[in-house]
């Protein structure tokens, strides 16, 4: 499958979407590219850090967790919009919900993003899931 990456920064620098592979060298780049566009905009370095940790919970969520049934990496989209007072940064995929794992070591990444985001959303049906995440600016 070939990766599509939209990116629209050329045209509104505010927002921009990138749509490919689910895997962990993916989630690294989306992790520094999420900081370094939340770094553009005026903001504090805390939040630029919230910003960054959270989203690459969030993609490492759809890694590990996403696409256990399939040998083949599945698909995994980000959006980040910067509007007037928000930044929200949404993470979608179109895998299989995994009820969270009960070991205590484990299920600690979306716990992590929704304590460091002002607000979380998180919405799992048959077709996927949808982790969004904003952060008010101030």
């Amino acid at each position: 499958m070939t990766e599509r990456n939209a990116d629209h920064r050329a045209v509104d620098p505010a927002r921009w979407t990138h749509h490919g592979h689910a895997d962990p060298s993916s989630a690294t780049i989306l992790r520094r590219r999420v900081r370094r566009w939340a770094a553009s905009f005026d903001v504090t370095e805390d939040l630029v850090d919230a910003i960054e940790l959270a989203t690459y919970e969030a993609l490492a969520n759809v890694v590990e967790h996403a696409y256990t049934t399939s040998d083949e990496p599945g698909i995994m989209t980000l959006t980040a919009v910067r509007e007037d007072s928000t930044i929200t940064i949404t993470v979608v995929d179109a895998g299989i919900w995994k009820p969270p794992d009960p070991t205590p070591h484990r299920r600690h990444g979306l716990d992590l993003a929704a304590a460091v985001s002002d607000h979380l959303d998180l919405d799992h049906s048959a077709v996927g899931t949808v982790v969004s995440m904003t952060w008010a600016l101030d």
